[in-house]
């Protein structure tokens, strides 16, 4: 990816640790080809939490959390989660979880769930733009929605 400004790299250097690097590349990969793609806010705080990303912009309101084994592996870590995702939708926010094993996996495919889920609720129409190289494949409407 070109970044003649440093914005990407700038950005990058917000994320708290290499597994939210490689989904942020991913999703950067989607937006050079998806114009109307949006991107987020990195390590954003919403009402005494920290989210991985967020888009915050205008509704509908999003949080992408991405939970690596060390930080969400305890009974603890993970009823905190449940109790933080619970109180974010309460305030309107639509919170997405991902492993950190499907980030190192499939970042492009966890970036396209998110880029869709974006469309959707921002009713963009049916994305004519030409495929990621990490797509699986062209995307094709299934019941109002486009997946790979």
């Amino acid at each position: 990816m070109d970044d003649p400004t440093g914005i990407v790299r700038e950005f990058l250097g917000r994320c708290s640790n290499e597994i939210e690097r490689t989904f942020l590349t991913a999703f950067f990969g989607l937006c050079e080809h998806r114009i109307w793609l949006r991107w987020p806010e990195v390590q954003y705080e919403i009402g005494g939490f920290v989210a991985d990303f967020a888009w915050n912009d205008d509704n509908p309101l999003l949080v992408v959390e991405i939970d690596g084994h060390k930080a969400h592996k305890s009974k603890q870590q993970r009823e905190h989660d449940y109790r933080r995702d619970r109180a974010l939708e309460r305030a309107g926010w639509h919170v997405m979880r991902f492993t950190g094993t499907e980030v190192y996996h499939e970042a492009g495919r966890c970036a396209l769930e998110v880029a869709e889920w974006l469309r959707i609720k921002h009713n963009q129409g049916i994305d004519e733009s030409p495929p990621h190289p990490d797509d699986p494949s062209p995307p094709r409407k299934v019941g109002g929605s486009l997946l790979p």
